[in-house]
Order: structure tokens, then sequence, then C-alpha cells
């Protein structure tokens, strides 16, 4: 035995907890805390230690606290307490108060058509009760990337994980890696709420929105892993997959091997196998069909409403068929924005050298104004996100009129963060050198913390500029 997993070992929860709240504890002995918040005589005594450092209502704002039976002050300010500890401070007040816990969840569905995000556990948790699964490494973390939701900010490659352990990404297209001790491995973009288990000796992944791409290695006879949505639950023995998820829809697309699927409201099932897809939702027949190549032209228009998957925008009420940007609230601040569907697993189109992104827009203030895309590789293999249009104070948002724009997708510039968390400066960057190779899985207006009466009546993509366009 080594000399760190003795002192792990011997070190008691008095000092395991004082160490951690003062922020002094290595990733080792931060596991074995994860371990020992299963036992409730543990988190009552982290409970009690938490209260000469943070005001309890503060926690319950801050860190999303699971239980129905904590009512939060929304005037109270977010603590100066750095995020995991607060997280897990605030699992121990639950516990003490509620006593169980799964959480840390967001309901994608907060923010669908714009609307301030106000946090809440789901009302119909699909994931298993701590307690009921044992506690023990069954992975670890590969990969991160992009920026994460505050529970997740510890999380970083090398860092094991436990049955049932939580992850959340609040951020478009940011990722996290995983591995399981079989050599599965699985991917989570964000936005995605999702809990990995193992329970006698079968694994359980329960995504309740987000976007998953999973390499399954052959399954236990009789065991197969399980992905389990709020539409539906999938049965993998071993294959290459892709999965989308929200509370509406599972969409799932097979790369090899084959999956089993099967609808929660009725049970009714279809085997899908390679190179086909599959959809669970109230407006589409549930059948596996052939997976065919991406068109490379795509349209949004609003005459019907804002569709129903598209996460922020609102119908124009002084011009019924278009779409004004909403406030989103999230922890970087407040965005103006429209936003459209998500879909990972299919994409919304393919890009060509000659593709252009065209779209009507109108501004009643002039301003700055970014349009954004998002998208993985053809191949499945990486996420490419972060490709943005800017436009500042343009002639035509003078005139408050409607104003057609035509963007070469060649004109979109690639970054990604700086390590410090900032951007480089938008001069500064260049065009992703490959676009041909990208699938675009969401698009974005905004205008940032600015309300500028952005809206937008119709959005396409074509092959060459349109006639009669204004090329920008």
């Amino acid at each position: 035995m080594s000399t760190k997993d003795f002192n792990v070992q011997i070190m008691d929860s008095s000092e395991l907890i004082s160490r951690y709240l003062d922020g002094d504890l290595d990733d080792t002995h931060f596991a074995e805390l994860q371990k020992r918040m299963a036992d409730r005589e543990f988190s009552r005594m982290l409970a009690e230690y938490s209260v000469d450092h943070v005001s309890y209502y503060e926690l319950g704002l801050d860190q999303r606290l699971a239980s129905e039976d904590v009512q939060v002050d929304a005037a109270v300010t977010k603590s100066s307490v750095t995020p995991w500890p607060a997280a897990i401070i605030a699992i121990a007040a639950c516990l003490l108060v509620a006593i169980g816990w799964w959480g840390f969840g967001r309901n994608s569905n907060n923010i669908r058509r714009g609307t301030s995000v106000v946090e809440s556990s789901p009302s119909n948790s699909i994931a298993p009760e701590l307690g009921e699964i044992e506690q023990r490494v069954i992975g670890k973390v590969t990969m991160v990337k992009g920026r994460l939701a505050a529970l997740d900010e510890r999380v970083k490659p090398g860092m094991l994980v436990h049955s049932n352990q939580s992850f959340s990404i609040e951020a478009m297209a940011g990722t996290i890696g995983m591995e399981f001790l079989d050599g599965t491995a699985m991917k989570m973009i964000g936005p995605a709420e999702v809990v990995c288990s193992v329970e006698n000796g079968q694994k359980r992944v329960t995504s309740q929105n987000g976007n998953l791409l999973l390499s399954v290695k052959p399954q236990p006879p009789g065991k197969p892993l399980l992905v389990v949505t709020p539409k539906a639950v999938l049965e993998v023995l071993g294959t290459e997959l892709a999965i989308s998820a929200d509370l509406m829809t599972t969409k799932l697309r097979v790369n090899h091997g084959h999956v089993l699927m099967r609808r929660i409201e009725d049970g009714s099932q279809v085997n899908v196998k390679a190179d086909q897809k599959a959809t669970v939702s109230p407006s589409v027949e549930m059948h596996a069909e052939q997976v065919s190549q991406l068109p490379d032209t795509w349209e949004a228009n609003f005459e019907d409403g804002l569709p129903e998957s598209w996460i922020a925008g609102e119908i124009l009420e002084s011009s019924p068929g278009a779409v004004t940007a909403v406030p989103v609230s999230n922890r970087w601040g407040l965005n103006y924005t429209i936003t459209s569907n998500v879909d990972y697993t299919d994409g919304l189109f393919q890009i060509h050298e000659d593709s252009y992104l065209n779209y009507r827009i109108r501004m009643k203030e002039s301003g700055f104004y970014q349009v954004l895309f998002e998208s993985r590789r053809s191949d499945f293999q990486g996420v490419i996100p972060n490709h943005e249009y800017q436009e500042t104070h343009a002639e035509w948002m003078k005139e408050d009129r409607w104003h057609t724009v035509s963007i070469p997708f060649t004109a979109f510039r690639h970054s990604i963060a700086n390590a410090d968390g900032t951007w480089p400066d938008y001069e500064t960057r260049s065009r992703y050198p490959r676009m041909e190779e990208l699938v675009p899985f969401f698009v974005q207006f905004s205008t940032l913390g600015d309300d500028l009466g952005l809206s937008v009546d119709r959005i396409w993509v074509s092959r060459g500029m349109p006639d009669g366009t204004v090329a920008e």
C-alpha cells in the first residue's frame, strides 16, 4: 500500500472536512470525500461545519439545492465561496433537511423561449437514489473542453469517476470525456446533465438532456449498457452511437453494431442497426431508417411560430413570422439571443467552399451583433466550436428596416478561449481550415448584453450567394 493511500485511509472525518473547507484537499482526498458523502452522519457533520463558512440561503441560491422543501430567497446575493466546496456543502445541507438527493441538474426546458433560467430539480428524476448504487470507482475523466457549469469546475483529465457521479455542462459545445473500466468511452457535449453509474456489473448512463457519443465495448451477457433519457431506454451490447436528448425528444444514430431502442411511454421498441437512426418524439413515428447524406441547403422561417425545439427567441408581435432576441440568463451574465435547436446527432446541414448563410435581419438600435454556429466533425471525432461573424454599427442598422445579409461560411472566424478564460480579439482569429469536414448543429444570433431589438424573419443556407442579396 502506498503512503498516499494510507494517508487517505487514516484521515478522520473532522480533518477531512476542515481541510476541504480550507481548500486544502488534493484530488485523491477529494475523491475520498465524495465517497464518504454516501454516509448520512458524515453529511450531517459537513453541514454543521459549514455554518461558520457560508449562509445556508446563499448556498441554496448559488448551487441549486435539489430539495423541494428548501425555499430560496432570490434576492440573496451569491456567496464568495468557491463553487466545488459550496456544491458539496449544499448536498450535505440537503441531506440534513430532506434526507436524499440526486441533483445538480438543470432542466434544459428552463431556457426554452429564452426566459431567464430558474434552477430547479427535475420533478420526475429518472436517476437512481444515492445509496442504491455502490459508491466505487467506475472509470476516469479523459478530457475536458470548454467552460463547464460551476458544479463541474473541479473536473479535469485523470479524475476518478465514482458510481452515481453527475456531470453538468452549461456551455454550448462544452465537452467532458470519460472512460469506464472496461474501455467503454463516452463524450458528453453540452448543454448536458448526465449521471453515470454501475450496479451489479451493469452500466447505466442517465441523460436528462444533452448529447452523447459512445464507443461501447462488448458487454457481459444479459447486462447491456443502458442509456436512459426522459423518453427512451437504449440497450447497448457493443457499438458506436450518438444520442441527443431533451425532455421531449430522443435521437439515436448508430455508426457500428446495433442498439435496441425502447419508448418509455408504451414500451414499443425498435432495433437500430449500423448506419441507421431512430427518433422518439410525440410528433414522429418511431422506426429505424437509413442515415442519409446531410443536405447542403437549410431553411428556418417562422410563419407557423417559433419551432418547439428552438432554445431561445420570441415571435415578434408587430411582425408575425419574425422572431426577436430574448434575454437568457446564465452564470456568465445576460445575453439577448435567438438560438436554434441543437441537433448534434443528425446535424443541420453540410458546408461547402461555396456555402452561404443568408438571413433577413432588423435592429431597432445600431450596435454590435454576432452570428455563431457550433459544429462537430463529420466523422464524430470531435467538436469544433466557436465559429463567429460580427458586425458593429453597420449603415443599414440606422434605418430600422428589414435587411438581407449573405455571409460566405469562409468568412466565419474560429477561435478557442485563452487559458485565463478570455477570448482573443476578433480581428486576430482566422477561419477553420477544413470547412468541408464540419457539420453545424446549432445557429445563434446575439447582441450579448444589449437589447438592440434584433429580429430575423428568415434564415437559410445556400450554395453560392442568392440573387438579390447583399454580400457582407
